[in-house]
């Protein structure tokens, strides 16, 4: 429950930084998005989706070049030729094949695996607690963000993705490594509770 609810902060958090840090009005958007409610076009997605999957269908094994999807996506309803497909998987997929896309999946579910498993090993650890449930929930959340953003399209958040998964990779080496053998882990029940938000 913890972890869903940071998941949730996180991801309106990060969006509504990234609207900032690319020099975007916040209320312009905003008001623009209400706008698009009333005339029944709230989001170009799911079209840019669908282009997606035929660019994909049209070139399964390579794709059609990586950064190259604006130069096959035909226009939006509202007029513009999206830049990429504002889904990382679809994205690798239309842009490097199907194959790629699989690998690339197959990699975050691999990295997921091993925040979950730092936050079951050391997360009731004194100290990294907070490192373990913060880097799982975070994680998780930039992931989840990906099915609507193309994060590596925004340099703060493509280098939280990087950021991220190195912290995840290396509490896991630790682990492995025996790091944290000469630790104790919390036996106050009356902490306990707390220890995996604050170490």
């Amino acid at each position: 429950a913890r972890i869903i609810v940071f998941v949730i902060i996180f991801a309106i958090a990060a969006q509504t930084v990234l609207l900032f840090t690319i020099d975007m009005n916040l209320i312009g958007v905003v008001a623009s998005r209400f706008q698009q409610f009333r005339e029944s076009d709230f989001s170009s997605r799911p079209q840019i989706y669908v282009s997606a999957l035929r660019l994909i269908s049209g070139h399964p094994w390579l794709g059609v070049g990586l950064g190259a999807f604006e130069a096959h996506a035909p226009p939006t309803r509202m007029g513009f030729v999206p830049q990429h497909a504002h889904n990382v998987f679809l994205a690798v997929a239309a842009e490097a094949g199907v194959p790629a896309a699989l690998v690339f999946a197959g990699l975050v579910i691999f990295v997921i695996g091993l925040s979950v498993r730092n936050l079951r090993k050391i997360g009731r650890i004194p100290g990294y607690g907070f490192v373990a449930l913060g880097s799982c929930g975070a994680l998780i959340a930039i992931t989840s963000q990906m099915m609507a953003v193309q994060v590596f399209h925004h340099r703060i958040l493509g280098f939280g993705f990087y950021a991220l998964v190195a912290i995840v990779v290396s509490l896991d080496r630790m682990t492995r490594e025996g790091q944290f053998d000469r630790l104790e882990e919390e036996t106050d029940p009356r902490r306990r509770r707390l220890s995996p938000w604050v170490g």
